[in-house]
């Protein structure tokens, strides 16, 4: 097993939240009364979906445009916590910087990344499968692990993955190389996916810095296009 895989010290959290929330905005703005993204309104249960544990190599990716919102939420969080956007430009751009800044902080880090906005049901399995994901990660430096939820209705406003080939020798979780297909499938194409066995994207994501320099590299929506095989976990 590659040294990584054994080393828990190298493993960072990244939470991105930069995005604007202009799908959700009218609710928010009932809800808070002003235009905050979603990721800092409290929607469900009194909490934002962005609120981190106080884990030094977690780190919040928001962005400058949203300061006047996250500023009281996030008090008395140390500032080298927080990589700073000047504006959103996306995703692709928002990860590509965060590893940037990582890259300065600890070039040998094995990184999660997590959507702001999320909520899991079965907080243990995430975190058990989460666990696995650093652990494959570590040991396959390479490679980006990409975690799939088993789809329970054929959203179409999901990103989906196919499940590939069972990946040899993937300890110490079952892995496979996987198809990933972009957001907002018709209905009809969602439910043929759901029927094939296919997963919703959760866009967590966990790997090594260079890994996911690579399939930026690469400029491709998918993980396995191009030679490029990544690795799913099914939760």
């Amino acid at each position: 097993m590659h040294q990584m895989g054994h080393s828990r010290c190298h493993r960072w959290a990244v939470v991105l939240a930069g995005g604007d929330g202009q799908r959700l905005q009218p609710l928010t703005r009932s809800i808070a009364g002003d235009d905050r993204p979603k990721q800092f309104c409290a929607v469900v249960g009194g909490q934002t979906p962005s609120r981190l544990a106080p884990l030094r190599r977690t780190l919040m990716a928001p962005t400058k445009t949203h300061e006047c919102f996250y500023l009281q939420q996030l008090h008395g969080t140390s500032h080298s916590r927080l990589i700073i956007q000047p504006d959103n430009r996306g995703t692709v751009p928002a990860i590509l910087y965060s590893l940037m800044c990582l890259h300065n902080i600890d070039a040998r880090a094995v990184d999660a990344f997590f959507p702001s906005d999320h909520h899991f049901s079965d907080h243990a399995a995430f975190l058990d499968h989460m666990k696995i994901a650093f652990q494959v990660a570590g040991s396959h430096p390479g490679s980006v692990v990409l975690l799939g939820a088993k789809a329970a209705t054929p959203e179409s406003g999901y990103g989906w993955i196919e499940p590939g080939d069972v990946v040899e020798n993937c300890l110490p979780g079952p892995c496979d190389a996987s198809r990933v297909f972009g957001k907002s499938p018709i209905l009809r194409a969602a439910s043929a996916l759901m029927n094939r066995g296919c997963l919703w994207n959760t866009f967590v994501m966990a790997g090594c810095i260079k890994a996911f320099l690579n399939v930026i590299r690469l400029r491709d929506r998918a993980f396995i296009v191009r030679g490029y095989a990544g690795f799913r976990l099914k939760c």
